[in-house]
């Protein structure tokens, strides 16, 4: 058969004859292309082109990397896929091959970026010095931590009930709303205190709607200004507790917790490697592993401000502006920026455990996508 599909110059989007455009979250469509591509009439060069641009709309980065190393071994390569296997590889992390694809695809622009890019991340001169052991310091009230919106309010109100079910020895639960949204209903089971902001409009965010994604991962490295904690446990509003969860859950030995897997551990469609350059920057070199593995987090007084000090030093801002100025295409995460730091720079008590090892009981539903009665059936029997 013919392919009747066209893709832009930098492999996304994908536009077919109908008009429609398969945008990045277009999952389903774009897996199903996969499956049609077999029987299609192309070309090796223009078949390993199209396959490439639809594993990224897939967020199969890792697929779309084997998809390229498979072409070049065929010789089936050409300057457009050159091109499009040096941005994958730089959202890898990948830095060093992302600039040799550019230079054998001839765009100039691109290694231009790429440059900029290895500029800004890897900002050391020097080696990375020895991390600095200290303690965690007191970690007797313990609490828990959410940054909220209005959009959250249906899958907010199932982590409310299932804390109220299941959390116990909190010393108080912590909600961070938007101006205007009033969380609830609230649990009865422990304190709980709610802060209102106001989310600043970003003008480099597109679309500006977008402002508060950013916003809410300062707040989080900032929860100190809400409450008089020694820890939190920070917990995203898609989540559920699936059982009895206590501040031990996050501690081994007394000693709080880090989780992490080698980047890439996890095969696709998991978009873990796509962090691995906010952690790069964070250190200012190359980094081994992730840290956003579990969907909840213990982040202690000591480490949280240590961090923003860190911050002020290294990249000159604070924690909370870090998100906000314009990353420049760079995909910062909180999470990957506090593991980074307990695990390479100062450890603060923290000890370092296999990702699938002392996990809490926390089951997260991704609210990018819509809840489906299969996931509503789940919810009932957790919170039953």
């Amino acid at each position: 058969m013919n392919c009747h599909v066209s893709v832009a110059a930098n492999g996304d989007p994908i536009e077919s004859t109908d008009g429609t455009t398969w945008k990045p979250v277009g999952h389903q469509r774009a897996s199903t292309a996969l499956g049609d591509l077999a029987d299609a009439d192309l070309s090796p060069a223009a078949y390993h082109e199209l396959r490439f641009a639809l594993e990224i709309l897939s967020r199969r980065f890792l697929s779309a990397r084997e998809v390229a190393e498979r072409a070049i071994a065929d010789g089936a390569v050409s300057p457009a896929l050159w091109a499009r296997h040096a941005a994958n590889e730089c959202k890898l992390g990948e830095v060093g091959t992302a600039l040799e694809a550019a230079r054998n695809a001839g765009d100039a622009a691109l290694i231009a970026e790429i440059e900029r890019v290895q500029r800004k991340v890897y900002w050391r001169t020097a080696p990375v010095p020895a991390r600095v052991e200290s303690d965690a310091g007191p970690l007797e009230r313990i609490g828990l931590f959410i940054k909220t919106f209005p959009g959250d309010a249906e899958q907010l109100a199932y982590l409310l009930r299932s804390i109220d079910k299941y959390c116990r020895g909190f010393s108080q639960l912590v909600i961070v709303s938007d101006e205007g949204f009033e969380p609830g209903p609230l649990p009865t089971s422990l304190p709980v205190s709610v802060a209102y902001e106001r989310v600043p409009q970003l003008e480099w965010c597109k679309p500006r709607r977008r402002s508060g994604y950013w916003f809410q991962q300062g707040v989080k490295l900032t929860w100190p200004r809400y409450c008089n904690c020694d820890a939190v446990i920070t917990l995203d509003s898609d989540v559920v507790v699936t059982g009895e969860m206590t501040p031990r859950s996050f501690l081994r030995d007394g000693a709080p917790m880090v989780p992490h897997r080698p980047w890439g551990a996890l095969k696709t469609p998991h978009p873990g490697p796509v962090w691995k350059l906010s952690a790069d920057y964070l250190l200012g070199a190359p980094t081994t592993r992730q840290h956003m593995v579990w969907p909840g987090a213990i982040l202690t007084r000591k480490a949280t401000t240590a961090l923003d000090d860190y911050i002020r030093a290294h990249l000159g801002t604070d924690a909370m502006d870090v998100f906000l100025r314009d990353p420049e295409g760079l995909r910062l995460s909180e999470f990957e920026f506090f593991g980074t730091f307990v695990t390479h720079v100062e450890s603060h008590g923290y000890v370092g455990v296999p990702f699938h090892e002392n996990r809490p009981p926390i089951r997260k539903f991704q609210s990018t996508e819509p809840l489906t009665e299969a996931h509503l059936a789940e919810i009932a029997a957790i919170l039953a």
